[in-house]
């Protein structure tokens, strides 16, 4: 079962606007707020799946088999430079797991060509 879900937004250089991000790990709600700032639609441009304390998560080994926590459309791609998604779980035995999930990264310079 989720034990907690937590978010963290960092917007790019030039998709930001006057919009204000909190840089903490924050809520689905205040990442939702946080993205509708940078002047996404919801249903549009981003779907972030709610999951509260208390839910379901299906156990599986194979990730195609898992659950899709997230859509994003390009005009979101281009406003934010990194979005994580922070799970901890809670098992049967009452044992608490965490996983960082890095959903957007900025893109890296490819490194230079070196003369052979």
């Amino acid at each position: 079962m989720i034990h907690f879900v937590a978010y963290r937004i960092q917007t790019s250089p030039t998709g930001s606007g006057i919009a204000v991000i909190p840089s903490a790990w924050v809520s689905w709600a205040t990442a939702i707020e946080s993205l509708a700032s940078l002047g996404l639609n919801w249903d549009d441009d981003y779907f972030p799946l709610h999951l509260g304390s208390g839910a379901a998560v299906p156990m599986t080994n194979v990730s195609r088999e898992g659950m899709e926590l997230l859509a994003l459309g390009s005009k979101a791609l281009e406003r934010i430079s990194v979005l994580d998604i922070r799970i901890q779980v809670i098992d049967a035995l009452g044992d608490i797991y965490e996983r960082d999930l890095q959903c957007i990264r900025p893109v890296s310079a490819p490194a230079p060509a070196r003369a052979v």
